[in-house]
């Protein structure tokens, strides 16, 4: 948990919709998460959210999902979170639209609980299995075919917060790269000094 009064803050977060993002009237409050408050006015806070979200505007919740997976979740539309993101007084710095990205990862996670589902099943049983199995497939359809995607949007209190173009993003990648190669080779080069 974050504490005090900051100059800035990064928070890159997965916000699962029935999570943290539940509309209101079409009003987001995903924007009042905590670490917003915590910035002061004169601050360059800098926040990110990992959104799922719908392509085709506003629509009910699948209601096998309502009722088995997300209870009370909502999956908004970008146009139904924005307006919501200005009424807090922060900035949209950056937006990334994220179309099958989910898709292969849900994908991912399906196979692996293949493999395992026997000893899912021996923990949790056989019908929730036959729900997770039967969630992943739909899930994995509704990204790769029906309108569902990821999107990450950046937000600020100043407009100034972040570089005016996206090169800062791959610079900070190399130097964080850089970083976590630096153990890996310190290692070796212990190792290869060390007399066998």
């Amino acid at each position: 948990m974050v504490e005090g009064r900051h100059y800035s803050l990064a928070s890159t977060q997965r916000v699962i919709a029935t999570l943290n993002v539940v509309l209101n009237d079409h009003r987001c409050r995903c924007v009042e998460h905590p670490s917003h408050a915590c910035l002061r006015e004169s601050d360059f806070g800098v926040r990110e959210e990992l959104l799922i979200g719908r392509m085709d505007g506003e629509s009910a919740t699948n209601p096998w999902i309502a009722k088995y997976i997300f209870p009370g979740g909502y999956i908004p539309s970008l146009a139904e979170v924005l307006p919501a993101v200005e009424q807090a007084g922060l900035i949209v710095t950056d937006i990334e639209i994220l179309r099958l990205h989910y898709a292969d990862t849900l994908a991912a996670w399906r196979d692996r609980f293949a493999r395992r589902r026997d000893e899912a099943a021996a923990i949790v049983g056989e019908k929730f299995c036959r729900m997770w199995e039967f969630y992943l497939a739909g899930a994995e359809a509704g990204f790769r075919y029906g309108g569902l995607m990821v999107f990450q949007i950046q937000l600020a209190k100043k407009i100034d917060a972040v570089p005016p173009t996206r090169t800062y993003i791959t610079e900070e990648e190399f130097l964080l790269r850089k970083l976590e190669r630096a153990p890996v080779r310190a290692r070796a080069r212990k190792t290869a000094a060390t007399p066998g």
